[in-house]
């Protein structure tokens, strides 16, 4: 998340539960849990993890595309 980042109160107003992943998560976990994955602007400006293992998110969203 950024400064100003108004995206996880978004996500509430709409009902829906959301998390904050940590970098142990995306390195290791599964993935296939999330129905979704939501990535800030900045993200990956902020955050080395996502940059580390942007290949595992590809991967994630992959198959919705076929």
């Amino acid at each position: 998340m950024g400064v100003g980042d108004l995206v996880p109160p978004a996500i509430e107003q709409i009902g829906a539960q959301w998390i904050c992943s940590t970098a142990d998560a995306l390195a290791w976990g599964s993935l296939s849990r999330y129905d979704a994955i939501v990535t800030g602007v900045r993200a990956y400006e902020r955050r080395a993890d996502l940059r580390a293992h942007n290949q595992r998110l590809l991967d994630y969203v992959r198959p919705a595309g076929r």
